[in-house]
Protein backbone atom coordinates (compact mmCIF):
# COMPACT_ATOMS: atom_id res chain seq x y z
CA UNK A 1 0.00 0.00 0.00
CA UNK A 2 1.39 3.52 -0.80
CA UNK A 3 0.63 5.74 1.44
CA UNK A 4 0.50 9.56 0.74
CA UNK A 5 2.42 11.67 2.94
CA UNK A 6 0.52 14.21 4.58
CA UNK A 7 1.03 17.63 4.10
CA UNK A 8 1.18 19.99 7.10
CA UNK A 9 -1.15 22.45 7.62
CA UNK A 10 0.91 24.77 9.06
CA UNK A 11 4.68 24.80 9.34
CA UNK A 12 6.33 22.21 7.87
CA UNK A 13 8.91 21.82 10.95
CA UNK A 14 6.43 23.80 13.78
CA UNK A 15 3.26 22.14 15.44
CA UNK A 16 0.33 23.82 16.48
CA UNK A 17 1.47 24.40 19.58
CA UNK A 18 4.76 25.76 18.94
CA UNK A 19 3.01 29.14 17.85
CA UNK A 20 4.04 32.09 19.61
CA UNK A 21 2.45 35.71 19.82
CA UNK A 22 5.73 36.70 17.60
CA UNK A 23 4.96 34.13 14.91
CA UNK A 24 1.10 35.70 14.89
CA UNK A 25 2.47 39.22 14.82
CA UNK A 26 5.31 38.22 12.19
CA UNK A 27 2.78 36.45 9.71
CA UNK A 28 1.11 37.95 6.76
CA UNK A 29 -2.13 37.51 7.83
CA UNK A 30 -1.85 39.46 10.17
CA UNK A 31 -0.19 41.99 8.88
CA UNK A 32 -2.77 42.04 5.80
CA UNK A 33 -5.54 41.94 8.30
CA UNK A 34 -3.68 44.87 11.09
CA UNK A 35 -4.22 47.19 7.16
CA UNK A 36 -7.38 46.97 6.60
CA UNK A 37 -8.54 47.49 10.24
CA UNK A 38 -6.27 50.42 10.23
CA UNK A 39 -7.48 51.72 7.02
CA UNK A 40 -11.21 51.49 8.33
CA UNK A 41 -10.30 53.28 11.49
CA UNK A 42 -8.62 56.25 9.67
CA UNK A 43 -11.56 56.13 7.48
CA UNK A 44 -14.17 56.59 10.19
CA UNK A 45 -12.03 59.05 11.54
CA UNK A 46 -12.00 61.01 8.18
CA UNK A 47 -15.75 60.71 7.72
CA UNK A 48 -16.02 61.76 11.34
CA UNK A 49 -13.82 65.12 11.30
CA UNK A 50 -15.81 65.86 8.06
CA UNK A 51 -18.97 65.80 9.83
CA UNK A 52 -17.69 68.07 12.80
CA UNK A 53 -16.71 70.48 10.07
CA UNK A 54 -19.86 70.50 8.23
CA UNK A 55 -21.57 70.51 11.41
CA UNK A 56 -20.20 73.61 12.19
CA UNK A 57 -19.92 75.21 9.18
CA UNK A 58 -24.07 74.92 9.41
CA UNK A 59 -23.93 75.96 12.93
CA UNK A 60 -22.47 78.63 12.00
CA UNK A 61 -24.53 80.08 8.73
CA UNK A 62 -27.57 79.11 11.15
CA UNK A 63 -26.32 81.55 14.33
CA UNK A 64 -25.65 84.34 11.31
CA UNK A 65 -29.17 84.30 9.64
CA UNK A 66 -30.74 83.99 13.70
CA UNK A 67 -28.50 87.48 14.32
CA UNK A 68 -28.26 88.86 10.86
CA UNK A 69 -30.61 92.47 12.05
CA UNK A 70 -28.96 92.55 15.34
CA UNK A 71 -25.15 92.15 13.69
CA UNK A 72 -25.70 94.64 10.63
CA UNK A 73 -29.32 96.30 11.31
CA UNK A 74 -29.42 96.79 15.07
CA UNK A 75 -31.94 95.91 17.12
CA UNK A 76 -34.82 93.51 15.90
CA UNK A 77 -37.98 95.39 14.14
CA UNK A 78 -40.30 93.21 12.89
CA UNK A 79 -40.10 89.73 11.70
CA UNK A 80 -37.03 88.13 11.60
CA UNK A 81 -34.41 87.80 8.45
CA UNK A 82 -34.64 84.72 6.51
CA UNK A 83 -31.00 83.61 4.42
CA UNK A 84 -32.00 84.28 0.56
CA UNK A 85 -29.47 81.90 -0.88
CA UNK A 86 -29.21 78.04 0.02
CA UNK A 87 -25.16 78.44 0.03
CA UNK A 88 -23.52 77.90 3.57
CA UNK A 89 -20.77 80.98 4.39
CA UNK A 90 -17.33 80.04 5.54
CA UNK A 91 -17.29 80.28 8.79
CA UNK A 92 -13.08 80.31 9.33
CA UNK A 93 -12.50 83.13 7.07
CA UNK A 94 -13.76 85.63 4.36
CA UNK A 95 -12.25 87.86 2.16
CA UNK A 96 -13.15 91.54 0.84
CA UNK A 97 -13.65 95.11 1.28
CA UNK A 98 -13.84 97.21 5.29
CA UNK A 99 -17.06 99.29 5.42
CA UNK A 100 -17.12 99.65 8.81
CA UNK A 101 -14.61 99.93 11.76
CA UNK A 102 -15.55 100.31 15.41
CA UNK A 103 -12.17 100.38 16.92
CA UNK A 104 -13.47 100.81 20.89
CA UNK A 105 -15.38 97.57 19.90
CA UNK A 106 -12.98 96.30 18.44
CA UNK A 107 -14.92 94.96 15.08
CA UNK A 108 -15.18 95.84 11.86
CA UNK A 109 -17.76 94.94 8.70
CA UNK A 110 -16.46 93.45 6.10
CA UNK A 111 -18.26 92.98 2.74
CA UNK A 112 -17.65 89.76 0.79
CA UNK A 113 -16.97 88.98 -2.94
CA UNK A 114 -20.05 87.63 -1.96
CA UNK A 115 -21.74 90.66 -1.55
CA UNK A 116 -22.23 89.48 1.87
CA UNK A 117 -21.50 91.51 5.14
CA UNK A 118 -19.55 89.56 8.22
CA UNK A 119 -18.81 90.91 11.29
CA UNK A 120 -15.52 90.48 12.57
CA UNK A 121 -14.27 90.59 16.00
CA UNK A 122 -10.61 91.42 16.73
CA UNK A 123 -8.57 90.98 20.15
CA UNK A 124 -5.47 91.35 21.58
CA UNK A 125 -4.05 88.32 20.17
CA UNK A 126 -4.72 88.90 16.36
CA UNK A 127 -1.97 89.35 13.76
CA UNK A 128 -2.94 92.69 11.33
CA UNK A 129 -0.43 92.26 8.37
CA UNK A 130 0.35 94.47 5.91
CA UNK A 131 2.54 92.77 3.47
CA UNK A 132 5.61 91.68 5.78
CA UNK A 133 4.64 94.60 8.62
CA UNK A 134 2.36 94.17 11.75
CA UNK A 135 0.09 97.20 11.75
CA UNK A 136 -1.90 97.76 15.08
CA UNK A 137 -6.07 97.67 14.75
CA UNK A 138 -6.43 101.63 13.91
CA UNK A 139 -4.50 101.45 11.17
CA UNK A 140 -7.39 99.16 9.97
CA UNK A 141 -10.01 101.72 7.38
CA UNK A 142 -12.59 102.04 5.46
CA UNK A 143 -12.38 100.58 1.68
CA UNK A 144 -9.18 98.82 3.10
CA UNK A 145 -9.09 94.75 1.21
CA UNK A 146 -8.13 92.10 3.81
CA UNK A 147 -8.72 88.34 4.05
CA UNK A 148 -9.61 87.67 7.34
CA UNK A 149 -8.80 84.21 8.75
CA UNK A 150 -10.36 82.98 12.52
CA UNK A 151 -13.15 81.00 14.32
CA UNK A 152 -16.54 81.55 14.22
CA UNK A 153 -18.17 82.53 17.05
CA UNK A 154 -21.97 81.13 18.03
CA UNK A 155 -23.03 84.71 17.27
CA UNK A 156 -21.90 84.60 13.81
CA UNK A 157 -19.36 86.51 14.49
CA UNK A 158 -15.74 85.76 12.84
CA UNK A 159 -12.95 85.67 16.04
CA UNK A 160 -10.26 86.94 13.60
CA UNK A 161 -6.70 85.56 14.52
CA UNK A 162 -5.04 86.88 11.10
CA UNK A 163 -6.00 89.94 8.99
CA UNK A 164 -3.94 90.22 5.82
CA UNK A 165 -4.14 93.60 4.02
CA UNK A 166 -4.62 92.92 -0.08
CA UNK A 167 -3.38 94.97 -2.93
CA UNK A 168 -6.22 97.24 -4.21
CA UNK A 169 -8.03 95.48 -7.20
CA UNK A 170 -6.66 96.38 -10.86
CA UNK A 171 -8.65 98.75 -11.98
CA UNK A 172 -8.14 99.87 -16.15
CA UNK A 173 -8.61 103.48 -16.96
CA UNK A 174 -10.39 103.50 -20.15
CA UNK A 175 -8.87 106.92 -21.46
CA UNK A 176 -5.04 105.78 -21.20
CA UNK A 177 -5.99 101.89 -21.00
CA UNK A 178 -3.25 101.74 -18.24
CA UNK A 179 -3.20 99.57 -15.19
CA UNK A 180 -3.54 102.23 -12.65
CA UNK A 181 -3.07 100.59 -9.48
CA UNK A 182 -0.15 97.97 -10.27
CA UNK A 183 2.04 101.09 -10.72
CA UNK A 184 0.77 102.82 -7.32
CA UNK A 185 1.30 98.93 -5.56
CA UNK A 186 4.51 99.07 -7.19
CA UNK A 187 5.46 102.49 -5.79
CA UNK A 188 4.54 101.60 -2.23
CA UNK A 189 6.52 98.23 -2.41
CA UNK A 190 9.56 99.92 -3.72
CA UNK A 191 9.38 102.63 -1.21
Amino acid sequence: MNTIPEKPILDDKKKKEDFTLADVLASSLFRKGLYVVLALIFSLLLFRAGMIIGYQKALFSFHNGENYEQIFIGPKHGPGFTMQKDDLMNAHGTIGKIIQVNINGKTFVLRGTDQVERSVAVDDDTLIKRFRETIPLAQLMVDDNVIVIGSPEDSGVIEAKLIRFLPPPLSVDPGTSSVSSTSKMINAIKN
